[in-house]
Formats: structure tokens, sequence, C-alpha cells
């Protein structure tokens, strides 16, 4: 069975038992790409996460010395 496109030579159990290959082989990139997706995504909101809390950080130590300089003009 080189030639995987004829398949009208094989017999009804052959085809069954190709047409239950694929479905595995399917299933198995199925996985293999949700898995794929997942990962990908997980790295995308990880690195995002990780820029959101370094803008915070640096926008509350931006707001904290604001306050401390507006305190120190207003006692002289």
């Amino acid at each position: 069975m080189n030639d995987f496109t004829d398949i009208r030579h094989l017999a009804p159990e052959q085809l069954d038992r190709l047409h239950a290959a694929a479905r595995r082989r399917a299933e198995d990139l199925r996985r293999e790409a949700i898995d794929d997706f997942w990962r990908g995504s997980n790295a995308l909101l990880s690195n995002t996460m990780t820029r959101a809390r370094r803008s915070a950080e640096r926008l509350s130590a931006r707001l904290t010395r604001h306050a401390h300089l507006r305190s120190a003009s207003c006692e002289s």
C-alpha cells in the first residue's frame, strides 16, 4: 500500500484500520496544537503581567517621590 491516495482496492477492514489510525493521528496533532497554543498564551500573559507590574511599581515610586517633594515644599 504505497499509494495512500488510492484506497479503492482496500477491503472494508483495511479501510476501518486506516480510518482509526488517521483519527488517532488527528487527535495527537490536535492535542499538540492545543498544548502549543496554551504554552504560547501563558508566556504572553506572563510577559504582559511582568511589564504591567513593573509599570505599576515605577508609577508608585514616582507618586511617592512627588508626594514627598510636595510636602517638603509646603514645609519651607
